[in-house]
């Protein structure tokens, strides 16, 4: 035993120790020294020993303080009497942690920090003060604390933060003491702010091209908000929340078309809304569910969150102007049979959509754009019938009908402007059509005889319908005789003639204000359409016809009368002088002439006349009957002049006596002339061509 350690022992068996005793014994090297071996030290009273059986729990590539010293046996007595500090592991750790700068560029600190990552749970006094210290390098190169990185090695948070400065830049070496960096102060998912989101949201409106990595950050960035939406009502700064502030700000993922269940019904015709990097900002997104109203249009997005879609009015239904903007989308594709199903799938959600907010805006929006779809194309309002019978005319290009699928929107479709029906303003509306289009230019053979047999249909349809004669006459345009094959013209019924007898030459020049009707127009139609005849228009200048008619079986009785009264050729010109006495004549003159009038058997009211125009007697009063005399002239063995014996004879009986010498007798009086046909079948009216139903007919004309 050295005498350094005798004195040891006595000091240590010789009680306290102090004064000069002690000032003395502290200047003398009794100690060994801790960090150089065989070294013995003075002390005083910042000197710290260490154990012999406590040096083992020390780090040994960590250096001890340099007054420390190495003590053993009754050498720990003597340094505490010497006022020297016991050094323990914990504070061993606090002084080699407790520095204004902690350099981790050096190895001592290195160990020093490795230590006690390794063995926080012996330093938990310890954990606020580490995590007060800057000495973790960001991917920035900036020291920061522990509180100021997020972890790396959480999934979410790495692709959350790709690309910003909050991760440690020793990744790969803070792997095993992950654990220990959460306990001094690392952030996890919880631990994120608006500010934080909003620098996210900033990081991702600044690339211009976006990676896969980013893509997959803004991914990362919904889902977050997805499952924290109360993060957008949070304030960022002043009086703004983050929602307000990323509202406008390109950083939300929107769904592609085979990212959502809606894919298969999905007309492949038709373009999904797209950008060049796949983004688009918060506030311009609906939800996924209106994909068949403005999918082309709008960025669409999945969400579970209702307060999420809310905040943005992503649950709010597409503006009409939107919805339209769809409808032209589709307009402009070309559109093949096999899509027509699907498409008109979605054709009837957006109709269904839109009167909810009917306005005229809208109707004009669709109405200019002829955004009316009909199962082939779209049309314009105008030229759509919304509900088609069976017997109604196939008339396209002119004419649509609205599909089925749509009938029970005739409203809607009714307010824009579409027919109700295919009824006579719909067929008028069309022959006034073809005849603007035929008006500037030819067109094909092909073309013009398909239109010919359009407009055919559409008169003969007209023909048959309960039309009032006024509005015809002024909205049905009969097809007229044309010089081209490559061209139709239309004239008014009014101004439309046919050509009753094309055998016989006639006077009336076409094209100048009177139109023939084209040959294949079919005369039934011409008939019901009341159109004149050349024959009729002859006759232009009446004023009105009459058609006059006996009250009893005019033949019947007229047999009786010349059998018993009138059996003779005398009485004819007797019975004429009776009726010039009646009618107040004072001359009378017979004409016998006995000319056939060959050249005089066209254009007559009536072919069958034709037969009539021989030898005739002509009668001549010089008094003009009254209306009271023609009402007379018409009545058949009546007492009309039983009343007033002036009158000789029986006024009426006895004019019947010429049908001795004629089946048609006829005279003129003033303005009328009268024809009588007993038989009903030779006079038909000079306008309709239809034979009379009665056997008399009165023609008035200013003479």
């Amino acid at each position: 035993m050295s005498n350094r350690s005798r004195l040891l022992d006595f000091l240590a068996k010789f009680g306290s120790i102090d004064g000069d005793l002690g000032d003395l014994l502290q200047n003398l090297r009794l100690f060994r020294s801790i960090q150089k071996t065989g070294t013995r030290v003075t002390v005083d009273c910042d000197t710290h020993f260490v154990s012999e059986s406590d040096q083992g729990k020390f780090p040994k590539n960590i250096n001890f303080p340099e007054n420390c010293v190495l003590v053993g046996g009754t050498e720990e007595t003597v340094a505490k009497q010497l006022n020297c500090t016991k050094l323990t592991l914990d504070k061993f750790m606090r002084l080699k942690l407790e520095v204004s700068t902690f350099d981790m560029s050096k190895t001592e600190n290195k160990n020093v920090m490795m230590f006690f990552l390794n063995n926080i749970e012996r330093f938990n006094t310890l954990i606020d003060s580490v995590s007060e210290i800057r000495f973790i390098k960001d991917t920035a190169g900036r020291l920061v604390k522990p509180s100021k990185i997020f972890d790396p090695f959480d999934k979410f948070l790495c692709r959350l933060f790709y690309g910003e400065n909050v991760f440690p830049a020793a990744t790969d070496a803070l792997r095993p003491h992950r654990d220990a960096f959460i306990k001094i102060g690392m952030k996890g998912v919880r631990a994120i702010l608006p500010k934080h989101i909003y620098s996210v949201t900033k990081t991702i409106d600044s690339v211009s091209q976006i990676n896969d990595k980013m893509y997959d950050k803004a991914k990362a960035l919904q889902e977050y908000i997805e499952n924290n939406p109360g993060v957008l009502r949070q304030t960022l700064w002043l009086d703004k929340t983050l929602g307000e502030e990323i509202k406008d700000l390109s950083c939300f993922v929107f769904c592609a078309p085979e990212e959502c269940e809606y894919h298969d019904r999905f007309p492949q015709l038709l373009k999904w809304f797209s950008t060049e990097n796949g983004l688009c900002c918060p506030s311009d997104m609906k939800e996924i569910r209106f994909w068949q109203l403005v999918c082309s249009l709008i960025p669409l997005i999945k969400t579970r969150s209702t307060e999420l879609s809310s905040f943005y009015g992503w649950n709010i239904p597409p503006s009409a102007e939107k919805i339209i903007l769809q409808l032209k989308s589709i307009q402009q594709c070309s559109i093949s049979l096999e899509m027509t199903l699907e498409l008109l799938i979605m054709l009837k959600t957006i109709y269904q959509a839109l009167p909810i907010q009917s306005t005229p805006v809208v109707k004009e929006a669709i109405v200019s754009n002829a955004l009316i779809w009909t199962a082939d194309n779209f049309q314009d309002p105008a030229n759509v019938v919304v509900k088609q019978k069976e017997d109604d005319i196939e008339l396209k290009p002119y004419i649509y009908f609205l599909p089925p699928e749509l009938g029970s929107l005739h409203t809607f479709f009714t307010w824009l402007g579409c027919h109700s029906r295919q009824d006579e303003n719909v067929l008028g509306s069309v022959l006034q059509f073809l005849k603007t289009k035929y008006l500037s230019r030819k067109f094909s053979q092909a073309e013009t005889k398909k239109d010919l047999k359009c407009a055919q249909m559409i008169l003969e349809r007209l023909a048959e319908a309960d039309i009032e004669a006024s509005w015809a006459s002024e909205n049905i345009l009969m097809v007229v005789h044309s010089n081209s094959d490559q061209t139709i013209k239309f004239a008014k019924l009014s101004d439309c003639v046919y050509d009753d007898d094309p055998t016989c030459s006639n006077d009336v020049v076409d094209g100048e204000s009177i139109y023939y009707v084209h040959e294949q127009i079919p005369f039934t139609t011409i008939e019901k359409l009341v159109v004149k005849s050349v024959t009729g228009l002859s006759l232009a200048d009446a004023q009105d016809f009459d058609h006059w008619g006996h009250c009893e079986s005019f033949t019947t009785h007229l047999r009786s009368l010349l059998r018993d009264g009138y059996t003779d050729g005398l009485s004819v010109p007797k019975e004429l002088l009776q009726n010039a006495d009646d009618a107040g004549s004072t001359e009378l003159c017979f004409v016998n002439d006995e000319r056939k009038h060959s050249d005089s058997r066209e254009r007559l009211l009536s072919k069958s006349l034709a037969d009539f125009q021989g030898s005739a007697l002509w009668c001549y009063n010089n008094e003009v009957f009254s209306e009271k005399d023609l009402q007379n002239i018409k009545q058949f063995n009546d007492s009309a002049k039983v009343d007033d014996l002036s009158k000789i004879g029986k006024f009426g009986l006895g004019f019947n006596a010429v049908y001795n010498i004629t089946d048609i007798p006829s005279f003129i009086s003033g303005c009328d002339m009268l024809i009588f046909d007993q038989h009903e079948k030779k006079l038909i009216d000079p306008f309709t061509k239809k034979t009379q139903e009665e056997n008399e007919f009165l023609y008035r004309n200013e003479l």
